[in-house]
């Protein structure tokens, strides 16, 4: 009984080794990146390359593929575009933002960040459109895209880039950007909708469509920017004190409403050191994010 029981155990062994193997079997090891430059060791893999969008004709875009931190085979698949237009998915978003390493002082290594979201998801940062990031086209006309073009790129990338990782075909697919993303994401999430309801084989797993902080309609934005500034509160103060209103509106010499692009300019040069992510503004602490606390919303479309 204890040989068949050992037996039993190799075999499992072997079965899951198999799974794992098989699993990884279709990753394209020319795009493999074993370590970056002064890389903290991790255990998930990385990889980065081009996805041409015509094999005959550039562009080609540029991607950085993350893995899940555990068991990327059973996580959703998550795309991230930067917005601007013309702002760096791989160094802003994956580098920066939300990507499982940040810079050193200097930029002259790499650290951990302690809340990657590869921890829940496989990550896919695109430098989209052409002309942005390391995504280039050998023909100048490519370079005069529009949100029409980028999205129709974008859906022939994931497309082409499926091709390179098949077995991610499955699963559940997050469009998610900010910014001008916010531009993006929904025109690029049509597209895919649009072309699953014409496609008698594979079709694209879409979950959802999340985006931080994105630019829908700039004009009514600003204004609504002015507004939250004012009469927002941040845990139990409010992020603009009537003193600095008051200036503001000195400053600015207008009345609520007139030239709101003035006094957002004035206001971020008035506010530092806010922490969005704490309720507790008592002590305000340095961040990146101080500027615009303001834009800071997530909206999340489930489909």
């Amino acid at each position: 009984m204890v040989i068949v029981s050992l037996r039993n155990v190799a075999m499992v062994i072997v079965v899951v080794l198999v799974a794992v193997k098989v699993f990884a079997q279709g990753y394209p090891e020319a795009d493999l990146v074993v370590r970056l430059p002064d890389q903290p060791k991790v255990a998930f893999r990385q990889y980065a390359g081009y996805v041409d969008l015509d094999l005959n004709v550039e562009p080609s875009l540029f991607y950085y593929f993350f893995e899940a931190e555990k068991h990327p085979e059973t996580k959703p698949l998550t795309l991230w575009l930067n917005g601007g237009p013309g702002c760096s998915s791989v160094g802003g978003g994956a580098f920066t933002e939300l990507g499982p390493f940040y810079p050193t002082g200097y930029s002259r290594g790499l650290r951990i960040n302690s809340m990657p979201w590869n921890r829940a998801s496989n990550m896919l940062f695109v430098e989209s459109p052409a002309g942005v990031g390391w995504s280039y086209s050998n023909q100048s006309s490519d370079y005069n895209s529009g949100d029409k073009t980028t999205a129709s790129d974008m859906l022939v990338f994931l497309l082409r880039w499926f091709d390179k990782f098949p077995e991610l075909i499955s699963c559940e697919l997050f469009l998610t950007g900010e910014s001008y993303a916010g531009h993006y994401i929904p025109q690029l999430a049509n597209a895919t909708l649009n072309y699953n309801s014409h496609s008698s084989g594979f079709k694209f797993n879409m979950k959802g469509i999340p985006m931080g902080n994105p630019l829908l309609k700039l004009d009514r934005e600003i204004a609504a920017a002015f507004e939250f500034f004012c009469f927002a509160e941040t845990g139990s103060r409010k992020m603009v004190t009537p003193k600095i209103q008051q200036n503001w509106f000195q400053a600015t010499n207008m009345s609520m409403g007139v030239d709101d692009n003035r006094r957002v300019a004035y206001v971020m040069e008035n506010i530092k050191g806010i922490d969005i992510f704490s309720d507790d503004v008592s002590g305000f602490t340095d961040s990146i994010f101080a500027g615009i606390a303001y834009v800071m919303r997530v909206y999340i479309c489930v489909i």
